[in-house]
């Protein structure tokens, strides 16, 4: 079996959004289905990854802003969108466009680091035994030359990948993942160091290759539209209320010095960047990592094994995560078809979804998910 992030972290989530999106077949796809609207936040996130690549290929960042969009335009069919929506995404374009002409002034004082290679992708063995006998694989197997264990015929499991950026700090090869944030708490920032999905990228990129990797990095874009703008740091006067109060008030506001404006406390505008230290890749992180993901796929395999038998009994729901990350496209599917017979949603529950592409469970399109 071949496995993403995206796709681990989907059935981690939810074992019945791990069905809709990857197994159903009900819409004559080869298996998963997907809402026919766009997720806008999702859509912005790979339009500044598009751009953030361009930069660390050696783009100028004017060339790297507009090459980012052209490639996001060709990957959404921007011409097929209605007029409404090209004014919107227009408008999302010169917002990214401001962000990445401030990160371009930003990261001249904070990239510490020579880029190596960007967007870097790839498939690998998960896992350095067999899960099911403990047969050691050989060093040198590729995806392709180890599809089963030799001892136990089991089937052998591979992990693909795609960087963002990989990184060298000195004799350090560390992997640099971008992230669109609305904010960054202190929560958020300590989260990503028992990140999977970051210890998966430094596993996968590190047996590619054979470049031991020690670390990893976030590089944090906050999505605030006021960067770039004379918004940015000021805010109208508490005391004049930007000169619009009568006078003496508004001729003679000491508050402002009569120009309506003030500097803002506090202002998130101030940090819209954010790089914590260093996250450490080790040899612990590596096993945690490798168990974890072989079970999820243990799981998996055994739900579609019960679906062949009790299909009304696999894929169970997780309704804590219905709302989790914004309302679950699928919620509908779940809760409104026959409680018997979930797995047949008629027309009406499946209007406006669509199949999965032909090739969106190839290796590169995998890979691919991982700049989302």
């Amino acid at each position: 079996m071949f496995l993403n992030n995206s796709s681990a972290e989907t059935y981690e989530n939810c074992m019945r959004k791990g069905f809709w999106t990857r197994e159903f077949k009900g819409l004559g796809g080869p298996g998963g289905i997907e809402p026919e609207y766009i997720n806008e936040n999702l859509m912005f996130g790979v339009m500044v990854h598009a751009m953030l690549a361009q930069l660390y290929a050696g783009k100028p960042v004017h060339e790297a802003i507009e090459l980012g969009w052209d490639e996001f335009k060709r990957e959404y069919d921007f011409d097929a969108l209605d007029y409404d929506d090209q004014n919107k995404w227009q408008e999302n374009y010169e917002w990214a466009g401001r962000l990445m002409q401030e990160y371009d002034i930003w990261r001249m004082e904070n990239d510490d680091f020579q880029p190596l290679q960007v967007e870097a992708e790839g498939c690998v063995v998960l896992g350095e035994e067999c899960y099911q006998c403990g047969t050691e694989y050989p060093e040198t197997s590729t995806p392709a030359e180890l599809t089963v264990c030799p001892t136990c015929n089991t089937e052998v499991h591979h992990w693909v990948f795609r960087t963002d950026l990989v990184i060298a700090d000195g004799n350090y090869v560390e992997v640099m993942d971008h992230k669109t944030a609305k904010s960054a708490s202190d929560l958020y920032i300590q989260s990503w160091d028992s990140s999977f999905q970051q210890t998966g990228y430094c596993y996968g990129y590190s047996k590619a290759t054979g470049m031991e990797v020690t670390g990893y990095r976030m590089n944090i874009i906050r999505k605030l539209k006021t960067v770039g703008t004379p918004q940015q740091t000021t805010k109208n006067c508490p005391v004049c209320n930007n000169r619009t109060k009568k006078a003496p008030t508004r001729q003679n506001c000491v508050t402002c010095d009569m120009t309506g404006k003030v500097e803002k406390e506090n202002n998130p505008s101030d940090t819209p960047f954010q790089r914590p230290p260093v996250y450490d890749y080790n040899d612990h992180k590596r096993e945690l990592f490798i168990r974890q993901r072989v079970g999820t796929i243990r799981r998996i395999l055994s739900e579609r094994q019960l679906f062949l038998d009790h299909p009304d009994e696999a894929w169970p729901m997780n309704p804590k995560a219905c709302f989790t990350y914004g309302k679950c496209p699928f919620l509908k599917l779940c809760y409104d078809g026959d409680p018997a017979t979930w797995y047949e949603p008629g027309d009406i529950l499946l209007d406006r979804f669509k199949a999965k592409g032909d090739d969106y469970v190839t290796v590169r399109e995998m890979a691919k998910e991982e700049m989302q």
